[in-house]
């Protein structure tokens, strides 16, 4: 299991040795317990019932093997017919064992159940415990400068020191506890011994805890972290950030723990991102670990053993759904994960394959330990067939059928629910790529063999052409056609799908990658005798340098403005907009189509836009891939990325004599063909069937497509002539003229 621990236990006071401070009220040294626990006395008893409140109780013990041991502990007899003694609400404090460790435990309950607390593991020999009681719980310090608070609300006595135990009937014992009136439970003197135990009136913190905190003691909470932030499984950003205020603003040893302690117990942690590779790996009592592995047919779990690398086989991916808080989980062939128990893997989406995943947290009877060392470990949670919540339960190497939190030895099983989520070295899906072969070359799906093939060649320069969108169904799409690389050489035409992808690690070229059509396995091919883009039916050791690929992410996407200087996009992904372009998203009214400014200098993703260049000649622009908030205004135009059908009728933006505007796209069999990254507006609820064109309109003003309209406070030398191109001789107030090849208007 990983630790985190701040302090050595060299930098805080021994825990047992109390500074200058309360007298304790009730004190034992070496009390003989080797024939059993010792009774207070009725005068003892009386001394430790007077107290109100908080009580402390510290003892200097010596352990010597892992059986039960009852430091201190309380009964209250009653009798029944006069002839038998039963035993209820039986309480102590002690230590036990659980999972091969010595712990504190505070032991409640009429059946002598006990709650163990945080996994925090007492070394034999000299220990000092320290306990606090308070009302409804228990506070453990420990000697590495750490505490623990256990809750005893609800269970049958919730304090030692309760009005429970102030009757003639109460029993209080040093070394164990009376368990009937035969034998003993719990006796000391089987793990042990006690050099003393003292019990103060009040709550009284060690030493370590009240100390002024150190600049040094700071520095080094500050760094405790690092290397988990951001990761998934652990805390988010925000928690970072409250502890290192509360770290900052400590002014004492425990106030650092404190802060420390709110770190491991937080639920908020880092979720699996849209669209990235992860592996699913378990990890149970025993530290053992077993990844969640895709055979080709269902899920399995394996070993991962010290220096293994886990394969592309065990690769999923995490796509976030419309609703925002489930995940499809998918395997590397595009698969999708449901509850194991149901059955393998599924081709479509369903209600079972929504997954979430959250933190695992010490809940319930089922987790032993506590959240120290859960901490960074996550649960997935999926739906069964009969729609009740199932959680991946691991058994070791098999799935187990149950639900809740699990991290137990239980039935001469390991269970555990506990996952390490970390991220696969793989492409993420939803971002542009270029695959840059052995040869220096770029795969490019404008440079073809032939059109009738559509073999795709390797191109020197990386064009248009040779970016390709990874989806979330792992096809590779053509951003300059869209349309998706199938057969592994080949581009597919419009509306034909492309095959699944495995990205992964090539084995023998450092920073390199496999690209692997999941259909037959076979592998993307640089294939430097021709040039050309080719296949090679398996990864054999004679392919191994010309299909390792070098994954370039895409930064840019280049946009060309047509001569009357207006275009669309629709992106997946954020684009800034570059200097000399305005973008506009657009209303509609009757039959014109009114275009709105784009705030912010940015294009959200999956938002269709009028894009207006300034030039009034054939350009291109870089539009830089960015981030930005969803767009949440209105907008009536739509898009897509691929070359496929689109329901009709739609229209497409154009110029028709000098007339920028949505003409009516041809249809065939009631749709039109959307073309890649182009916004479209479908035609709206309101408008007339028969409508044509919906004419572009900048205010009040229509788009003529001309030049754009600009603002002047008196015409320029040069001919004059109106919107209608007729030539004027003077320029009137208010008026719109072309003057010099511009428009102008007068004010």
């Amino acid at each position: 299991m990983r630790k985190f621990t701040l302090f050595a236990a060299s930098l805080f006071t021994a825990i047992g040795a109390m500074a200058a401070g309360p007298t304790p009220v009730l004190t034992f040294e070496n009390p003989d317990v080797s024939q059993g626990p010792v009774e207070l006395t009725s005068e003892q008893a009386a001394t430790l019932l007077s107290c109100d409140g908080a009580i402390t109780v510290i003892a200097e013990v010596t352990l010597t093997n892992n059986t039960d041991a009852m430091v201190f502990g309380g009964i209250t007899d009653y009798t029944y017919s006069g002839t038998q003694t039963a035993q209820t609400n039986i309480i102590g404090l002690g230590t036990g064992p659980a999972n091969g460790q010595y712990r504190y435990r505070v032991h409640v309950g009429t059946n002598g159940s006990y709650f163990y607390t945080k996994s925090k593991a007492l070394t034999s020999g000299a220990t000092t415990l320290h306990y606090v009681l308070k009302g409804s719980e228990a506070v453990f310090y420990y000697a590495d400068g750490t505490y623990d608070t256990q809750s005893l609300t609800g269970h049958p006595t919730s304090n030692i020191f309760s009005d429970g135990y102030k009757g003639e009937n109460s029993k209080f014992y040093i070394g164990g506890v009376k368990y009937n009136t035969s034998s003993v439970y719990a006796p000391f003197s089987s793990a042990g011994t006690i050099s003393s135990i003292s019990f103060y009136d009040g709550e009284y913190t060690p030493a370590a805890f009240t100390s002024d905190a150190t600049e040094e003691e700071k520095a080094e909470a500050l760094a405790l972290f690092d290397d988990v932030k951001g990761k998934v499984g652990y805390p988010v950003d925000s928690v970072f950030a409250a502890y290192e205020e509360a770290v900052n603003n400590a002014t004492s040893t425990g106030e650092i723990t404190e802060a420390i302690a709110a770190v491991y117990n937080s639920t908020e942690i880092n979720l699996p991102e849209d669209g990235k590779a992860y592996t699913f790996t378990f990890v149970d009592l025993q530290g053992e670990k077993h990844y969640i592995n895709y055979n080709g047919t269902a899920l399995e779990l394996i070993k991962l053993e010290d220096g293994a690398t886990i394969p592309y086989t065990a690769m999923f991916r995490t796509h976030l759904n419309e609703d925002g808080t489930t995940y499809s989980v998918m395997t590397y062939n595009r698969k999708y994960v449901q509850y194991p128990n149901v059955g393998a893997p599924l081709d479509a989406a369903s209600d079972r394959t929504k997954i979430t995943f959250d933190k695992m947290h010490k809940s319930g009877q089922y987790v032993s330990v506590e959240n120290e060392e859960l901490f960074g470990y996550a649960r997935m949670v999926a739906t069964g067939t009969n729609g009740a919540v199932r959680v991946f339960v691991a058994a070791k190497t098999s799935f187990d059928n149950s639900g809740g939190y699990h991290f137990e030895y239980r039935n001469s099983k390991y269970f555990t629910t506990a996952l390490m989520i970390e991220e696969f070295d793989a492409p993420a899906c939803g971002k542009y790529y270029r695959l840059k072969g052995d040869t220096g070359k770029y795969v490019d799906a404008l440079n073809l063999v032939d059109e009738t093939n559509k073999q795709m060649k390797m191109s020197e320069e990386a064009g248009k052409g040779t970016i390709f969108y990874l989806d979330h169904d792992m096809t590779l799409l053509s951003y300059a056609t869209g349309t998706p690389i199938k057969d592994t050489r080949h581009l597919a035409n419009a509306n034909e799908a492309g095959n699944p992808w495995a990205i992964f690690p090539s084995t023998s070229y450092e920073g390199k990658y496999k690209v692997m059509n999941t259909t037959n396995s076979n592998y993307l091919h640089d294939n430097n005798t021709n040039g050309n883009a080719d296949r090679c039916n398996s990864d054999v050791a004679d392919h191994a340098a010309t299909h390792s690929w070098t994954i370039e992410e895409v930064e840019a996407l280049p946009v060309d403005v047509s001569e009357y200087g207006y275009t669309t996009i629709y992106a997946p992904v954020a684009l800034s907009i570059p200097d000399g372009i305005n973008a506009y998203t657009v209303t509609v009214d009757g039959e014109r189509a009114n275009l709105e400014d784009i705030t912010g200098g940015v294009i959200p993703a999956n938002t269709g836009v009028v894009l207006e260049s300034k030039a009034r000649t054939v350009s291109s622009y870089s539009f830089a891939i960015t981030t930005a908030e969803a767009f949440t205004g209105t907008n009536a135009l739509s898009g897509t990325i691929k070359s496929a059908n689109v329901e009709a009728p739609g229209f497409m933006l154009n110029s028709v004599n000098e007339t920028v505007g949505f003409y009516k796209a041809e249809e065939t069999d009631g749709s039109f063909l959307g073309q890649s990254h182009q916004a479209y507006l479908p035609l709206p609820a309101d408008a007339d069937s028969s409508t044509e064109v919906f004419k572009i309109y900048k205010g009040d003003n229509p788009v003529t497509g001309i030049e754009e309209i600009t603002v002047a406070d008196r015409a320029n030398d040069g001919a004059i002539y109106d919107l209608q191109g007729r030539r004027v001789f003077k320029a009137v107030k208010g008026g719109i003229y072309i003057i010099n090849g511009t428009k102008i208007l007068i004010k």
